[in-house]
């Protein structure tokens, strides 16, 4: 089984995770753009 549709709601502790995964992921991305345009 999967948990890819939680039967509970997200909480405020599962959405702040994803906005720093998204984060992290954005600024990996500028500083591999910075590294391969420098």
């Amino acid at each position: 089984m999967t948990d890819r549709t939680p039967a509970e709601p997200p909480t405020r502790s599962a959405r702040v995770i994803l906005v720093v995964m998204a984060i992290a992921v954005i600024t990996a991305l500028v500083t591999a753009a910075m590294v391969a345009g420098g």
